[in-house]
């Protein structure tokens, strides 16, 4: 997949950059499996905590302008 000089084409530049991408979410992936069968709340609390941040920005957003 090079050209004549030796070089990468266009299209093995794309898709060593699409592997890795792809090695990563695979690696995550297999993380999160781990987690989840070490410690099996995990995703409840994360989830808890994202939501009670989004809940307070609300809030905070609202307050503001109420007062303004």
């Amino acid at each position: 997949m090079g050209s004549a000089e030796g070089r990468p084409s266009s299209m093995g530049r794309r898709l060593r950059g699409r592997f890795w991408v792809e090695a990563r979410l695979g690696l995550a992936s297999t993380v999160f499996a781990l987690l989840a069968l070490a410690w099996k709340d995990w995703i409840e609390i994360v989830f808890t905590f994202a939501a009670a941040r989004i809940e307070w920005r609300k809030a905070a957003t609202a307050s503001g302008a109420a007062s303004a």
